[in-house]
């Protein structure tokens, strides 16, 4: 397996403009990174959970006729599938109702773990709303410490939705911090890292991620604003490509999908990847979300290799101020 995650399989539906009209697609971030990855040919499954409903049914169907694993997704019939409700802004920026008290993706426990499976994968995503309650965080964070000393890359997105804290911003900081401290790779937010870290520089943010965790690479995503990303011994921004954006749904997934993807091919190391072959995988990665910026919908609007490689080839880049000095390596 190329790339196997741990977390929530839900269903999104996305307001059509009338107030009371949605429409649902199959949705959450560690599904729409997997789908990503596979629609770019790499082999993916999921962990997660799902009710015995209507609504689980269809998505491990449908989650499966687009490549993905679906093994290792079980069913219960204690909690109903997660519903999130997605209505979106002038600008596509989106706000989030969650029906999940309890949800099916909370209650992963150690047993429906296919602890094996991690291990011998390549990649292991794991994401923030999987912390927000019990047993899943508690399942997550055994799973993390089980892993420890195995070779497989834990690539970790904070991904944080405060209505799924009800309220609890402490809790949220500090359990998603502790997330961190077991990742290689660590992706988010230029706001998610504010957030956390309190800072009042990003590189006094990125120095504070290295100094408490084992990450070897933090990307902070910024929207049209591109990406920055950080080494222990490099800081570099690369501009995303001027996309006409109708919904940002997914466009953090996507990235992080394309970015994985592009990462695994190289077949490189970490002692051995360049940082220019970083530089590489994330200009992929920022046309890859530029381009699920322009559609609507999440994993119906992720691109092939096809359209990401003509967006890089035929559409602008979205030009932001960045310092030249940031851009040499420095000791962070």
């Amino acid at each position: 397996m190329d790339i196997i995650a741990f977390g929530e399989c839900l269903i999104d539906m996305l307001n059509q403009g009338d107030p009371l009209a949605f429409q649902g697609s199959a949705g959450g971030a560690p599904c729409n990174v997997l789908a990503q990855a596979s629609k770019l040919g790499q082999k993916c499954a999921l962990i997660s959970m799902v009710g015995q409903d209507y609504f689980g049914d269809w998505l491990r169907a449908y989650i499966g006729s687009i490549g993905v694993d679906t093994q290792y997704i079980k069913t219960t019939n204690q909690a109903h599938t997660t519903i999130a409700f997605v209505t979106l802004d002038q600008s596509g920026n989106r706000n989030f109702s969650f029906y999940r008290k309890p949800g099916a993706d909370m209650l992963l426990c150690p047993e429906d773990i296919p602890l094996s499976a991690i291990k011998n994968a390549r990649i292991f995503v794991y994401g923030g709303v999987s912390l927000t309650k019990d047993p899943a965080r508690s399942t997550l964070f055994n799973t993390l410490n089980m892993l420890d000393g195995q070779k497989v890359v834990k690539v970790y997105d904070p991904n944080l939705r405060f209505p799924l804290w009800e309220g609890d911003l402490e809790s949220a900081k500090k359990i998603s911090l502790i997330g961190m401290e077991y990742a290689d790779i660590i992706k988010l937010s230029d706001e998610e890292l504010a957030f956390l870290t309190e800072c009042q520089s990003e590189r006094d943010a990125a120095r504070m991620v290295f100094d408490q965790t084992p990450a070897r690479l933090l990307l902070v995503t910024k929207g049209a604003a591109g990406c920055t990303y950080y080494t222990h011994s490099h800081i570099d921004h690369l501009d995303t490509y001027h996309t006409k954006v109708q919904d940002t749904t997914a466009c953090g997934d996507s990235f992080l999908g394309a970015f994985l993807h592009r990462i695994l091919a190289l077949n490189a190391t970490a002692e051995s990847i360049s940082i220019e072959q970083i530089s590489d995988c994330i200009d992929y990665a920022n046309a890859a979300g530029a381009m699920t910026a322009s559609r609507k919908g999440a994993i119906s609007s992720l691109p092939d290799d096809a359209e990401i490689r003509e967006c890089q080839k035929k559409i602008p880049r979205l030009c932001v101020a960045f310092p030249n000095e940031e851009k040499n390596r420095i000791n962070i």
